[in-house]
């Protein structure tokens, strides 16, 4: 693929955004709407490759939510590549924010309304996204300060296809961020994603994981058996309903979890915003211009970056 080409009659290629083991990510110009676009390109031709791919365009096509990233299109072209257009997104992806340092307290609290909400309305479809963690969760330049755009759903379990495209005992998903019976290769449901989505708040509050481990064997371990410090240990001023709230949601049997991860996420931002809001105690704000500040010097570092979509391999 070269800049300047005219793709599937409507996309024309501008620059290479991304690449990975499964794929590439062109910034493509919609030629029918005159708007930018994600251009995704599979070039993985393991026979598992193509059917995770379909998958992830059809739940797209699926869940039409302000919160999710947004599906134009898909196809393959007259060359065999299968291709899946998305919504262009500027700004950073959580896990590149958190290099800097933890949130700010109500940063935090919208953080958790506005992703828990995107969760809820996948749920509602019958589709757990699996694979919940920082870098999956984008951060999008608005003048308000910042939206969410949830990403990838390259593994998502679908109750609503025809079947589901893993094993028994296979493992999916990013150690740190899955729950015990994810990182057993057991049966999942919407309790999998309250689990990942408290890791992923428990980091962005706090600056460190939930499960820590520099080995998949030690990641393993602590996922099964060790519970995180107290919020509160960490973060001044944090009321105990949060840590309540973070007991339930990262409990190791999924009985203990709320299914409704929408009611989780509104009980934990309620609790989190009787916390004060000093951020010398409680991390580093997010903003338009910081955010723009990160976007500008992760492209200084790395004009192509390894979009979250293409890197799966």
């Amino acid at each position: 693929m070269q800049p300047g080409v005219l793709f599937a009659g409507r996309f024309r290629t501008e620059r290479r955004a991304g690449r990975g083991g499964m794929g590439e990510v062109w910034r493509a110009l919609d030629e029918a709407r005159g708007v930018p676009v994600a251009l995704k390109l599979l070039v993985d031709l393991r026979v598992e490759a193509a059917p995770r791919f379909m998958r992830e365009a059809r739940v797209l096509e699926e869940l039409r939510h302000p919160g999710i990233v947004g599906y134009v299109a898909h196809g393959i072209d007259p060359g065999g590549t299968l291709w899946l257009a998305m919504e262009w997104l500027d700004g950073v992806d959580l896990s590149e924010r958190l290099a800097e340092g933890a949130l700010e307290i109500g940063t935090s609290v919208a953080l958790v309304r506005r992703v828990a909400e995107a969760l809820a309305v996948a749920h509602a479809r019958g589709i757990v996204h699996r694979d919940v963690k920082p870098a999956n969760v984008f951060l999008v330049d608005d003048p308000s300060g910042f939206r969410v755009k949830l990403l990838d759903f390259g593994v998502a379990k679908s109750m609503g296809l025809e079947k589901d495209l893993t094993q028994s005992g296979m493992l999916l998903g990013t150690p740190v961020y899955m729950p015990p019976e994810q990182a057993q290769g057991g049966e999942v449901d919407a309790r999998a994603d309250v689990y990942s989505f408290a890791a992923v708040a428990y980091e962005a509050l706090t600056g460190r994981q939930a499960i820590e481990g520099h080995d998949l064997g030690r990641i393993l371990i602590h996922v099964l058996n060790t519970a995180p410090p107290r919020v509160s240990s960490l973060v001044p001023g944090i009321p105990p309903e949060v840590d309540e709230a973070f007991a339930s949601a990262l409990a190791k049997d999924p009985a203990r979890r709320l299914k409704d991860i929408e009611l989780w996420g509104s009980t934990f931002a309620d609790a989190l915003e009787k916390a004060p809001g000093d951020p010398a105690t409680a991390g580093w704000p997010t903003s338009r211009r910081v955010l723009a500040d990160l976007r500008d010097s992760r492209m200084e570092r790395e004009p192509t970056r390894r979009f979250p979509g293409a890197a799966r391999g």
